[in-house]
């Protein structure tokens, strides 16, 4: 016993010994490699509070873009001690007390990267983060967390607490282009900072965080969280009252979103993080140089358009305005009221979703022709009774008729006859996504749990007239890094999701609705233009809550979307104020040019349709080639997917009948597009055309005291002949 408990001492004493030897030679180790990395490393105390972005824009001239107009630099003095105290609670509670590292929440830092196998976790206090935002770039190694740490200790020896604190709040990023509290402060709220409220103060220290997740236009409920947390923070840290944290928590922000920042550079920003997979912060510390499609001459016409509307309109509402070059899959001008990106707002699309969703997947598939017959009626789905906008019934109507005036009840009996899956399954083609609860047919009408951003509209409606071919609208040409290198380049790779055919078929049926339909305001270009409206109204009110309009030559797609922020009035809709603005904008783009006109595919044919049977019996029937051409429609068809020509089946029936002191008398029901011939033991006796209602024929010549045979037959519009059941009738002398 005793040699075996020597033995386990032994083993002890030699694993000490190995690991104060091992932990000896990482610490030294790191020790020199500190000393190595950070020799010769001075801090730049001319960066300090100014971490202005490190990213230049440029448009389509390769002009330069200015991304925000920063508001300015702004003393300790004029920020209220509210706000600094918010952001010591949320960022750094030992601010004042530590040397400017916390260990502790370094070393949990590195606790809890070790269990998750990365390092995005820093435990960084305020000094640090002014370091890191000021002086480095934002990669994630050890080299660059030494020279944190030893550039954090030199600040800390040369400035004081106030003044790291106000080099620090005038350095943040807090999103939406916006540097320093004073430029956040400006931007989201319209005053200086000196005068932000409890609300406000918590907003700005909650933005910080993840600028792209709690930016408040794109995602207000997410930005909304995040503030009532901090204000929590802030109550238990006794920085705000009880008073003051019952009256704010769940209240709304008053925000302003003054117009100092050019929104279509925002959206490239928010494009490029997604292409490097960085933050908003990480990228805009990096030196990059981000090349875009921006034509300054439509936006210039664009801001321009949106601003006169905005006078007839409110200032509560949220103009926002697309134009891309089809050819290119690229968005030349982007421009909104609330001079915010907000691309990836996602709204209820109203009857804009029709034709991608609907009449699409119906013309594809070959149930529905573009002079397909819809009877537009009262009708029931457990419970769901649409009614059109002008809350009327129209009839039989035609799919192009429907899409035409946007009737509501004719777009649900289709998604009803394609099915829900099938309908989805092609509007995902379009890079329409839904959400799993969106199954029901209230979507015809753009009833969709969360709907869709304005970008991934514009963008199924440009495969429209792309003919079929689709790709994801971009912002960016290209990338450059510092040393010049190209490290991304758009290269639209357009991809044929659905028939030209159908595309075409949609196209011409929209051309209609520009000449005089929903967009007729645009009736007086003389060149081909495709629209679509849409409009989201209440249920409660005759108040509107979306309106849309999008519209297509072959060289551009102008899409403008207007969103109330409340409610709005219903002459705000789709046909109005946002087709106005198209027009405006169509007419400036082709101020001195003329697009040319939609060409007609070869899997796209016209043919003519037998008009009786389409008005008559709601069937398409292709019409023959001897057919007199008052029966007849032209239509346009896919090639790959005709109507029938069948003859519609006919019955001729006659009776005879004898009446004291006259001829023998046979009755027709006639038809008034046939003409009939009777015959008597074969002889042709009479000959009439039909009226649509009884014909009677008095054989006044029919020889005494025999039994005469009588048929019928009718001749008729489509030249086929129909010969009807054979008589006998006796007529005495």
């Amino acid at each position: 016993m005793k040699n075996q408990s020597q033995k386990k001492k032994g083993i002890i004493k030699k694993l000490a010994i190995y690991s104060l030897i091992v932990f000896s030679a990482l610490f030294f180790g790191i020790v020199a490699l500190f000393f190595s990395t950070t020799i010769g490393l001075r801090l730049n105390a001319n960066a300090l509070g100014k971490n202005q972005s490190h990213v230049v824009f440029y448009d389509s001239k390769n002009n330069e873009i200015t991304l925000s107009s920063a508001q300015g630099y702004v003393p300790i003095e004029d920020i209220n001690q509210q706000t600094i105290s918010g952001f010591i609670a949320m960022e750094d509670k030992k601010f004042y007390s530590h040397n400017g590292l916390d260990f502790r929440r370094i070393i949990g830092a590195m606790v809890h990267n070790i269990k998750n196998r990365n390092v995005s976790e820093g435990g960084s206090t305020i000094s640090q983060q002014l370091i890191k935002n000021t002086q480095l770039s934002q990669e994630k190694t050890l080299t660059r967390k030494l020279k944190e740490i030893k550039l954090t200790r030199d600040l800390e020896k040369a400035y004081s607490k106030n003044e790291i604190m106000e080099f620090y709040l005038n350095s943040i990023y807090f999103g939406n282009g916006c540097y320093g509290i004073k430029d956040a402060s400006q931007f989201y709220f319209g005053k200086e900072p000196k005068y932000l409220d409890a609300n406000e103060n918590a907003f700005l220290v909650a933005v910080i965080n993840a600028p792209s997740i709690y930016n408040p236009i794109s995602h207000p409920d997410k930005a909304q969280n995040r503030k009532d947390l901090v204000l929590s923070v802030m109550k238990k840290d006794g920085v705000i009252s009880t008073s003051e944290y019952e009256k704010f928590y769940n209240a709304p922000l008053n925000f302003k979103f003054t117009k100092s920042k050019d929104t279509y550079s925002l959206c490239a920003l928010d494009e490029a993080c997604s292409i490097l997979h960085l933050t908003e912060s990480e990228l805009l510390s990096q030196n990059l140089k981000i090349y875009t499609y921006k034509n300054n001459e439509i936006s210039i016409s664009a801001s321009r358009a949106i601003s006169e509307v905005q006078k007839n309109i409110s200032d509560d509402v949220v103009i926002s305005n697309i134009v891309a070059d089809n050819n290119l899959g690229a968005v030349v001008s982007y421009v909104s009221s609330s001079s915010g990106c907000i691309q990836n707002e996602k709204h209820q699309p109203g009857s804009l979703i029709k034709p991608l969703l609907v009449y699409g997947p119906a013309i594809e598939n070959g149930i529905l022709y573009p002079c397909s017959q819809i009877l537009d009626e009262p009708v029931d789905y457990d419970g769901f009774s649409p009614s059109n906008a002008d809350k009327t019934y129209h009839g039989y109507v035609s799919v192009r008729q429907a899409i035409n005036k946007s009737l509501n009840i004719p777009a649900v009996k289709v998604l009803d006859m394609v099915g829900i899956e099938k309908a989805k399954s092609f509007a995902n083609k379009l890079g329409l996504a839904f959400d799993a609860e969106d199954n029901n047919l209230a979507l015809a009408l753009g009833g969709l749990t969360t709907g869709f951003i304005d970008a991934e509209l514009a963008s199924g409606y440009m495969a429209l007239a792309g003919g079929g071919k689709y790709t994801k609208l971009a912002f960016i040409r290209r990338i450059e890094n510092d040393s010049g290198n190209i490290i991304y380049e758009h290269n639209p790779a357009k991809v044929q999701v659905i028939k030209d055919s159908t595309a075409y078929l949609l196209t011409d049926m929209l051309k209609d609705v520009s000449k005089n339909g929903t967009a007729s305001r645009l009736s007086g270009f003389g060149f081909d233009i495709a629209s679509k409206t849409g409009t989201v109204g209440l249920t409660t009110s005759n108040e509107n809550k979306e309106a849309f309009s999008v519209s297509y030559t072959t060289e551009n797609l102008f899409l403008t979307h207007i969103s109330a922020n409340r409610t709005m009035s219903a002459s705000v809709n789709g046909a109005t104020y946002p087709t106005i603005i198209n027009g405006q904008l169509i007419a400036d783009v082709y101020d001195n040019h003329v697009p040319e006109n939609f060409a007609q595919p070869s899997s796209v044919e016209t043919r003519y349709v037998d008009a009786i049977e389409l008005n008559d019996n709601h069937r398409v029937v292709l019409a023959s080639d001897d057919m007199a051409d008052r029966y007849k429609i032209g239509e346009i068809f896919a090639v790959d997917g005709l109507p029938l020509a069948d003859i519609p089946h006919s019955v001729l029936t006659i009776s005879g009948a004898m009446y004291a002191g006259s001829a023998p008398q046979i009755s027709i029901k006639s038809k008034s597009t046939s003409t009939y011939e009777i015959f008597r033991n074969d002889e042709l006796v009479w000959q009439e055309e039909g009226t649509g209602s009884t014909l009677v024929f008095e054989d006044v010549l029919c020889p005494k005291n025999s039994v005469n045979s009588y048929y019928a037959i009718e001749t008729t519009y489509r030249k086929n002949e129909v010969v009807s059941n054979t008589i006998k009738i006796y007529y005495p002398t």
